[in-house]
C-alpha cells in the first residue's frame, strides 16, 4: 500500500513523498498491521509534518497566504487551511497558562496606524485600505514597569479577528527559534 504526502518544497517546486506502507501479518494468531509512520504524518494526513512547519513559517514568517501555500505544496485550499492553521491553534491557543504572570495590560495601535499595506498579515482578516487594515494588538507591560525586560505581545484568545491572534502567537512562537 501506498500514500502520497505533500512535503516541503524543494527550490519552490511542489515536492511529493511517495510513502509505502509495509503490512506485517502474524501466521500464528493471523493478526494484520501497518508499519508507523507517526513521526512523519499525523494519521490520514496529506502532508508531513515537515510541510506544516514549512507552511506555518511562510504564514508567519513570509506573509505568504494560505492559497500560496497551497500552491506550492499542490494541495487543495481547505487541506492547507485545515491542517496548517488547526497545528497553529494547537500550539498557541490551547496553552492554559499563556496569561501566567501578567499584571499590566496595554494596547498598541501602532501596527493598524503605521503598516504599509504590504505588511498586512495574510491571516488577519483585514480589508484593504487605511488604518482599518490591521488591527490593534495586547500587549504585556509588566517586564517594563518592573524594569526587568521589553513588552511582549499576548494572544487573547478566539475573537472576530482570531487569525491575527494565531499570527502574533507564531510570530513569537517562531521567533523563539
Amino acid at each position: 500500500m501506498a500514500q502520497r504526502l505533500a512535503h516541503v518544497p524543494v527550490g519552490w517546486r511542489p515536492t511529493q513523498l511517495l510513502v509505502r506502507l509495509r503490512r506485517f501479518a502474524c501466521p500464528h494468531c493471523r493478526r494484520v498491521w501497518r508499519q508507523d509512520t507517526s513521526a512523519l504524518a499525523q494519521p490520514r494526513a496529506r502532508l508531513t509534518r515537515s510541510a506544516v512547519e514549512w507552511g506555518l513559517r511562510a504564514l508567519a514568517l513570509d506573509s505568504m497566504s494560505i492559497s500560496r501555500v497551497a500552491r506550492t505544496l499542490e494541495l487543495s485550499w481547505h487541506t492547507a487551511n485545515t491542517t496548517i492553521l488547526a497545528s497553529a491553534q494547537v500550539a498557541l491557543l490551547d496553552d492554559p497558562h499563556r496569561f501566567d504572570g501578567v499584571e499590566v495590560l496595554g494596547v498598541d495601535d501602532s501596527p493598524a496606524r503605521f503598516a504599509p499595506m504590504r505588511e498586512v498579515p495574510p491571516l488577519c482578516g483585514a480589508t484593504p485600505g487605511g488604518a482599518t487594515s490591521t488591527p490593534a494588538v495586547i500587549i504585556d507591560l509588566t517586564p517594563v514597569r518592573d524594569a526587568t525586560g521589553p513588552a511582549r505581545l499576548l494572544d487573547p484568545g478566539p475573537y472576530p479577528a482570531d487569525g491575527w491572534s494565531l499570527f502574533i502567537g507564531l510570530c513569537e512562537l517562531l521567533w523563539k527559534d
